[in-house]
């Protein structure tokens, strides 16, 4: 690369840019290997100033991992990624440079040893959660569905779509109990998946976390993501967390006509068939009931989900569910 003259802005190794928030969240998910990442944190955050010449440093609110908006001399504004060593992190890096921009922010450079990343800020443009036109929001994300999806590859670090439902639905019928009511759907969505997962569909980079606050619409109409999870998979199945945010934005009065329109958007732009689309969007809502089931307080979401699974049965289902 170029030198340049810039001086870079020197962090110090300030415990103060740690906010609360992320001390929180690391300790209480890594225990004594998330205080220890955290005490190095304000080193690396000094390296990579200085690495990459960045300057003028702001914080925006952060998560899981550290999050610094920033001026390098090279690529403009943007944003620097620290994330602690975990494989959900491997496999959103991951998915972010095989993206290479194509729908996706664009990775400027990375440092994959330290889970370190320079990050394309995409401006201008606008939170999805704030386009008031459902059909706009709908088109731009199922567009975004089909250009999202990349080849993988044989040396990949993504987290593995078959391995992690049918983990999770082992984890569930361990812990559930006759009065939660799930086990007929858990029935339904293996007989679903295996609908989607028949070896017809090529694998790929799915994003894996579709919803409204990690889409942006830009001036031309376009989309790009954020923070994908990193799943590989058939490219469906990315359908199913915007179906579940989108569902949530209306009341009961429209939100059945609202969803059917959304399946069938995304069937005609998928080239799937509507009983697929619909049952990524069943595996969705499966997904998150099970989750609720270990997440004290939030059993609510069990029946919200449930009731969706309902409807989607009623409504795209009609000839029921092949064992």
């Amino acid at each position: 690369m170029d030198e340049v003259s810039t001086t870079p802005q020197v962090v110090s190794h300030d415990a103060r840019l740690i906010p609360a928030v992320l001390r929180e969240k690391a300790v209480s998910i890594w225990g004594d290997d998330g205080r220890r990442w955290l005490e190095a944190l304000p080193a690396r955050v000094d390296a990579y100033c200085r690495k990459w010449s960045l300057t003028d440093l702001t914080f925006p609110t952060m998560s899981t991992s550290f999050v610094a908006f920033a001026h390098s001399p090279r690529h403009g504004h943007v944003a620097l990624k620290i994330g602690y060593p975990h494989t959900e992190m491997a496999s959103s890096m991951d998915a972010l440079i095989r993206y290479a921009g194509n729908g996706c922010c664009a990775v400027h450079e990375a440092e994959r040893s330290d889970y370190a990343m320079l990050l394309e800020v995409i401006e201008p443009a606008t939170p999805l959660s704030a386009e008031p036109d459902f059909t706009r929001r709908v088109d731009a994300v199922a567009h975004l569905a089909a250009t999202l999806p990349v080849p993988a590859g044989e040396d990949h670090c993504l987290l593995v779509y078959d391995t992690q439902i049918r983990t999770q639905f082992s984890q569930t019928r361990r812990i559930m109990t006759p009065d939660d009511g799930l086990a007929p759907y858990l029935d339904k969505a293996e007989a679903l998946y295996r609908e989607i997962h028949d070896g017809r569909r090529p694998l790929c980079v799915l994003h894996g976390d579709l919803h409204h606050e990690n889409v942006f619409l830009t001036p031309s109409g376009a989309c790009k993501a954020i923070d994908p999870q990193g799943w590989f998979g058939e490219s469906v199945l990315d359908v199913g967390r915007f179906f579940q945010h989108e569902w949530g934005r209306h009341d009961a009065a429209s939100v059945h006509e609202r969803m059917r329109h959304l399946i069938e958007a995304f069937s005609r732009t998928l080239h799937e068939d509507p009983r697929i689309v619909a049952a990524s969007c069943y595996l969705n809502s499966i997904r998150t009931a099970c989750w609720s089931l270990g997440a004290p307080g939030r059993r609510v979401h069990l029946h919200e989900n449930i009731h969706r699974m309902e409807w989607i049965e009623r409504t795209f289902l009609p000839d029921g569910i092949p064992r």
